[in-house]
């Protein structure tokens, strides 16, 4: 890691899946000195909620070296086959972070409209991690974009409102619902 990283959770004591992820990031940011975590409980930092849009628990962000908001976030404990995403979303952020054609790039770099991709996940998924990572990477390279990990069985009522009958699938500024395995450039087409 070239940079600090900083996970935030807002823990909700009510939730056994947000005492779960607070557990697991205890664990994980023991991995690094240039890794860092702050844990708060609901309600208690009301403005590091509104700094990472904390709207669905479980939750944790990364917070890049400046402290700012990196537009990346996990709804669900990373582990299973997404436990490579959340490594990757570190290791992209911090850098030096996974080559990017310049193509892709200067194309991510165009996308000038606010943007939030959901990506609703299973953990057991083999297509979703690719989906996510390209998502996040998307939201680490441009701040128009937010990216959200979003773990389907915890949060039936995004299911049942979308209609999300498979993963990975995509729901993009929560209108358009986009099916199946994208890649990074794919993903940005739909955004411009």
């Amino acid at each position: 890691m070239e940079s600090d990283v900083t996970l935030v959770s807002i823990v909700d004591e009510s939730l056994p899946k947000s005492v779960e992820l607070r557990d697991f990031l205890l664990d994980v940011a023991e991995l690094g000195d240039k890794l860092h975590l702050e844990l708060y409980n609901k309600g208690e930092n009301t403005e590091i909620e509104e700094k990472i849009n904390a709207d669905k628990f479980p939750v944790v962000s990364l917070l890049n070296s400046n402290g700012e908001y990196s537009g990346v976030k996990y709804h669900g404990v990373p582990g299973g086959h997404e436990l490579n995403s959340f490594i990757l979303a570190i290791y992209n952020l911090a850098g030096p972070g996974q080559a990017l054609d310049s193509v892709v790039l200067n194309s991510i770099k165009g996308i000038s409209k606010k943007a939030n991709i959901k990506v609703m996940v299973s953990l057991a998924c083999h297509y979703c991690p690719d989906v996510v990572v390209g998502a996040q990477r998307i939201a680490i390279e441009n701040p128009n974009v937010e990216a959200e990990m979003v773990d389907i069985s915890n949060f039936q009522e995004i299911k049942k409102k979308y209609k999300v009958m498979s993963v990975p699938a995509m729901i993009i500024n929560d209108e358009q619902v986009v099916f199946g395995a994208k890649k990074i450039d794919e993903i940005a087409a739909l955004l411009v």
